[in-house]
């Protein structure tokens, strides 16, 4: 079997793409799956030469032309050109598939958030994104989600057949169970201009991750507890919002708050293990990496109790409503004040994280492939 496999998010020259959770997702699941299938010839469509991929006997680079970083080039003219000089049996396609192709397609579709909320994404982003979304779950001939959650969010917006979408949870980058020196981890965090006791959250700064109520509910809780702790915002800003920033400006705890913007990768496993808490407020997800990885890295989380959130964290979290700021101050408050709660929470969050592994994901999504193969 000749495998396609979309390589946009693997490009580090793509701003929202390889620091994003689909380039994590992208990478770790072409791993496996090489590692899983080695008789099975695997072709990445890449937009540049910058990938970082390991050298694999069965695993070629195609490099598209320049023109294909315009998504509706690629989609529209490269896409289906590459396709018909070389075809493939199945071609894996992450968010929207090619106008034209005479293969098997899977639709590797995480979450349709801004479908939920139009709101959440600016308006010439949308509308090119739903048409092609719309258009590609039509097409596709398997549509493979992260959760239960989504999945019916796909079948409820997007009226797709629910026989049609398999749910392949993500697992978990493993890396992140090493335990750092204490030393290690107050380099990282000096670096930063991290000091004393603190309070993480590591995810975009958008609207839908809820980070202004996240700033407000750390307010209340400082005045009510009087805490040393401070508040670490960790991400990258994916479009202008100044609305945070004023947030953030005018808290009372303005000085205790530290927004770090995007932090490279060698540092975050040091901010995961030196933080007291992880909270994870966002409104609406598709997965939440983030979570996992504060588990596996031994850190008590506070989660949401919506969406996706529930599903993935279980009974290893502690839950609050992401729209009563009163709330989500009490969960970090409980974990922060109740010893034998952190520890409860760490001990299952331990237990949790076994639940997922990318060998796993890899496995599901190499048996939609072979099932389109076969039928």
């Amino acid at each position: 079997m000749t495998i396609g496999y979309d390589g946009k998010f693997l490009w580090n020259g793509l701003s929202f793409g390889a620091r994003s959770g689909h380039g994590v997702h992208a990478r770790r699941l072409l791993k496996e799956m090489l590692d899983c299938a080695p008789t099975e010839e695997f072709r990445v469509y890449a937009l540049g030469e910058d990938l970082g991929l390991d050298r694999r006997d069965n695993c070629r680079t195609v490099v598209l032309p320049r023109y294909a970083t315009s998504s509706f080039l690629r989609n529209l003219i490269a896409y289906p050109i590459e396709l018909t000089r070389r075809p493939v049996d199945v071609l894996l396609a992450y968010s929207t598939l090619p106008a034209y192709v005479r293969c098997r397609t899977v639709l590797l579709l995480a979450d349709i958030f801004w479908l939920a909320n139009p709101g959440w994404l600016p308006a010439h982003i949308a509308l090119p994104r739903t048409l092609a979304t719309r258009s590609s779950v039509r097409r596709a001939d398997r549509i493979v989600t992260t959760t239960e959650f989504s999945k019916r969010e796909i079948v409820r917006i997007l009226d797709v057949p629910a026989e049609k979408i398999v749910v392949v949870p993500h697992g978990v980058r493993s890396e992140f169970a090493q335990r750092l020196s204490s030393a290690a981890i107050a380099d990282v965090l000096g670096r930063h201009g991290i000091r004393g006791p603190y309070i993480l959250s590591l995810n975009d700064i958008h609207p839908r991750k809820n980070l202004e109520g996240l700033v407000e509910a750390f307010g209340r809780f400082k005045a009510r507890t009087g805490l040393p702790h401070q508040l670490v915002i960790a991400g990258r800003t994916l479009w202008p919002y100044p609305e945070f920033h004023r947030r953030v400006a005018g808290s009372p705890f303005a000085e205790e708050i530290k927004v770090l913007g995007y932090a490279p990768s060698e540092d975050v496993l040091a901010l995961y293990q030196g933080a007291a808490v992880f909270v994870y407020p966002s409104f609406y997800e598709g997965w939440g990496l983030q979570v996992h990885e504060a588990m596996i890295a031994g850190v008590p989380t506070a989660v949401a109790n919506n969406t996706t959130m529930p599903e993935i964290a279980g009974d290893a979290a502690d839950a609050f409503d992401p729209y009563d700021v009163d709330d989500m101050s009490r969960s970090m408050e409980r974990i922060l004040t109740d010893r034998s709660l952190r520890d409860r929470l760490v001990e299952r969050g331990l237990q949790r994280v076994k639940l997922y592994s990318w060998r796993d994901a890899a496995r599901a999504t190499l048996a939609v492939c072979a099932e389109l193969r076969d039928g």
